[in-house]
């Protein structure tokens, strides 16, 4: 379960605070989910770690690849708990984990084979800030 570097995601679950709502989108345009497929959780506005965990172990286990949009400093506590090498999750980063699991409640149980960090670069004076063009599929 979880990501092979990046994967694009087959279910997205998002925090419903507007900011974390668009970056959902930009994922779900990404991957050619409807709007109508993102799931919405109020876990992941203001939850701790532990409510992001039940957020993870709750995805619809038919759905291999997933994305979950957060804020930190929850999603970064989560990371490290997760797999310790991921030191510092920066804002609009992406954490790929990759786990030796065949369902996500298991997966929060299982080792992390892989982390992967994607970060945004650095934006120019002329970067569009709704213009992320750092995800791709």
């Amino acid at each position: 379960m979880g990501a092979r570097a990046w994967r694009t995601p087959q279910c997205i679950v998002s925090s419903p605070a507007q900011r974390a709502l668009d970056t959902a989108q930009v994922l779900a345009d990404a991957a050619g989910l409807r709007a109508q497929e993102i799931r919405v959780d109020a876990r992941l506005y203001e939850g701790s770690a532990r409510h992001l965990m039940e957020v993870v172990a709750e995805l619809d286990n038919r759905c291999s690849h997933a994305a979950v949009v957060g804020h930190n400093p929850e999603l970064a506590d989560l990371g490290r708990h997760l797999a310790a090498e991921l030191t510092h999750l920066p804002s609009a980063g992406i954490a790929a984990l990759d786990f030796d699991a065949d369902n996500w409640r298991d997966a929060l149980r299982s080792r992390v084979i892989r982390a992967t960090l994607f970060a945004p670069p650095q934006r120019s004076a002329h970067a569009r800030p709704d213009s992320p063009s750092w995800i791709s599929p």
